[in-house]
């Protein structure tokens, strides 16, 4: 969540365990970003999931891009614009999104990707 360190509280609490098949481990958070115009915040996780929370509504989820990597995701960044973003998983696969396909609700707005790119450390990509 969004926590207020003035006032000592949170401002905001998201949801992130979304079937009882999600168990602690599972729903890790890897990575949190907001972008950089619109009030969202996207974070990446060890089920493989890009979870979309709108800061306006609460902190809704509104969108969840499931099995986004073969194995967990360990971060995001966004591109200047806002327009594209880049995940990098542990399968060693950077992945680019198009934040565009996500509003017209298109299953996969996975728009390339690079294989093999980072090293193994720890029996983990990083």
């Amino acid at each position: 969540g969004l926590y207020d360190y003035s006032k000592e509280s949170p401002l905001l609490t998201f949801s992130y365990n979304d079937s009882q098949n999600d168990d602690a481990k599972s729903c890790q958070i890897n990575d949190v970003v907001s972008h950089p115009q619109l009030g969202l915040i996207y974070t990446v996780s060890e089920n493989r999931k890009i979870k979309v929370f709108d800061v306006q509504a609460g902190g809704k989820l509104i969108k969840c891009i499931d099995n986004a990597h073969q194995a967990p995701i360990s971060s995001i960044v966004f591109s200047n614009s806002g327009v594209a973003y880049a995940t990098a998983s542990h399968d060693g696969k950077i992945r680019f999104w198009d934040i565009r396909y996500e509003k017209a609700e298109r299953n996969n707005a996975c728009v390339g990707e690079l294989s093999n790119v980072h090293d193994t450390k720890f029996g983990e990509r990083i």
